[in-house]
C-alpha cells in the first residue's frame, strides 16, 4: 500500500510508514501515531505530516475520535 514518499523513492506498506514517518518499528508506535497512518492511507499527499501537519492533525484527531465512538 502506498504511504507516501522519500524522496524518489515510495514510502510502501506499514513497516515502511512506521520507519519514515516514526523511525521506529511499527510493533513500538502508540495509538496516535497508528491513527496517523490510518489517515494517510487515505491520500498520502494531503496528510503528509511532513508538508501538511494542519491536515495531518485534523485527519488524525478524526480517526481517533471515531475509534472512541466505535470502542
Amino acid at each position: 500500500i502506498y504511504m507516501g514518499q522519500n524522496g524518489p523513492f515510495q514510502v510502501r506498506g506499514w513497516a515502511a510508514a512506521a520507519d519514515h514517518y516514526f523511525e521506529q518499528d511499527l510493533r513500538e508506535l502508540d495509538l496516535p501515531q497508528c491513527a496517523l497512518l490510518a489517515s494517510i492511507v487515505n491520500s498520502p499527499g494531503l496528510f503528509n505530516p511532513f508538508n501538511k501537519p494542519e491536515n495531518a492533525a485534523k485527519r488524525r484527531t478524526k480517526v481517533l475520535d471515531r475509534m472512541a465512538e466505535l470502542s
